[in-house]
C-alpha cells in the first residue's frame, strides 16, 4: 500500500486542476472529467503518495460525474469497491470527513441514492435513504438553507425510488415519510419536486 499523506497544504496543481474537472462535470463534460480524475490519481500513484484528501475529493468527483451521466452501475461499483482498491479507499476517507462538511453532505446524498435503488431488504433501504437525508435536511435547517429545496425533492425521490415497483407504484406509504414529514416541517415552505441532483462540491484549494 502506497503511504497515505494527511499533511496540507495539498499538491496546489493536482487541486486547481480537480476544480476545474468539477466544473467540467458542471458543464456536462463528464468523459473529460473522468478522464482528469485518474489522471490526478496516477500523479499521485507515480509519486508513490497518495493524499488523503485529494483522493476523497476525486472520488465524490468521480461518484457525482457517473450519476449523472447515468452510468448508475459503475458509479455503484466505487461506492461499493473493495476497501483495499483505490475507489474504495476513497469512500473511506468520504466516510470519515477528509473533507468539507458540505462535501460530506454531498456524499450522504449519494449514498441515500444508492440505498433507494438497492434491490435488497425494503426496510434497510427505507432506513438507509431516511437516515442520510435526514442528517443532509438537519446541516441544511441548521447551517446552509440553500440546499433544501433539492435535499427535500431528492429525499422525496429516493423514497419514490424504493416503492418504484406494485403495489405501491412509486407512492411511498405514510410511516415511510414520517421522517420526511418531520423534517419538512421544520422548514415551514412548500417544496417542489424537481430531477434528482446534488450541490456543487467545495473547492479543491482548501480554505476551510
Amino acid at each position: 500500500m502506497y503511504p497515505v499523506d494527511k499533511d496540507y497544504p495539498v499538491d496546489k496543481k493536482l487541486a486547481e486542476l480537480g476544480e476545474r474537472l468539477d466544473g467540467d462535470c458542471e458543464a456536462g463534460n463528464y468523459s473529460e472529467a473522468l478522464q482528469g480524475y485518474q489522471a490526478i490519481l496516477d500523479s499521485m500513484l507515480q509519486k508513490q503518495d497518495i493524499d488523503s484528501f485529494l483522493l476523497a475529493k476525486l472520488t465524490l468527483g468521480k461518484l457525482l460525474t457517473l450519476v449523472r451521466s447515468g452510468k448508475i452501475t459503475e458509479a455503484h461499483q466505487v461506492w461499493s469497491a473493495e476497501p483495499s482498491s483505490f475507489d474504495g479507499l476513497g469512500v473511506q476517507f468520504l466516510e470519515a470527513g477528509q473533507v468539507s462538511v458540505l462535501d460530506s453532505i454531498i456524499y450522504l446524498m449519494i449514498s441515500g441514492f444508492f440505498y433507494s435503488i438497492s434491490a435488497g431488504n425494503l426496510e434497510v433501504a427505507i432506513q438507509g435513504v431516511n437516515d442520510r437525508m435526514n442528517a443532509v435536511c438537519k446541516y441544511g435547517l441548521a447551517d446552509n438553507p440553500a440546499i433544501l429545496p433539492q435535499a427535500f425533492s431528492n429525499w422525496h425521490r429516493f423514497l419514490q425510488n424504493v416503492f418504484s415497483e406494485a403495489p405501491y407504484n412509486g407512492v411511498p406509504p405514510e410511516d415511510a415519510l414520517s421522517s420526511f414529514r418531520t423534517a419538512i416541517a421544520a422548514y415551514r415552505k412548500t417544496i417542489q419536486l424537481v430531477q434528482i441532483d446534488f450541490p456543487s462540491p467545495s473547492p479543491w484549494l482548501v480554505d476551510w
